[in-house]
């Protein structure tokens, strides 16, 4: 049995304008927000051996490969766009520390870009009082691709199998 054996930190964050009203260019941001973090950890693009993003459609942010032609850099061992899978704030994230951890690479950029004209704000909407059935599991947590929280109700009732 393997185990990942590589310690993982992160060490830049960026940000770019953050507003609530007008039309930005979602490559102006990411490119920003982008170059924001790796100054803020003290590293040139050069240096960037993967790229993962965080996106709910076309439109959202450019593709990893598109934010590596926007910053420059070179070559990229790894590389990969999470399309509405898992939670936003935690996927990329998980997906660039497994990445290090494995040795695939030593530095990976991750990045999210979320505009208001895109319509995937994360803004919080009131729902119905009580949720029924599967929405026990899905409207607090998010669905989950199907089979966990379908497997979830199911040994909660039942008890481990």
């Amino acid at each position: 049995m393997s185990r990942l054996s590589r310690d993982v930190a992160v060490a830049g964050v960026g940000y770019s304008t953050v507003a609530r009203s007008g039309d930005f260019d979602v490559r102006t941001l990411t490119r920003d927000a982008c170059t924001a973090a790796i100054a803020d950890a003290g590293l040139t693009p050069g240096a960037i051996e993967g790229i993962v993003e965080y996106q709910f459609g076309q439109g959202d942010a450019p593709s990893a490969t598109g934010a590596q032609r926007l910053l420059g850099i070179p070559d990229l061992k790894m590389f990969n766009d999470l399309m509405g899978t898992g939670p936003s704030g935690l996927s990329s994230a998980m997906d660039a520390a497994l990445a290090i951890a494995a040795g695939v690479c030593d530095t990976v950029l991750v990045y999210r870009c979320i505009t208001r004209a895109s319509g995937h704000t994360g803004a919080v909407r009131t729902g119905p009082p009580e949720a029924r059935g599967a929405l026990q599991i899905h409207a607090p947590y998010g669905y989950g691709g199907g089979i966990i929280p379908a497997r979830a109700m199911k040994k909660q009732r039942r008890g481990a199998e």
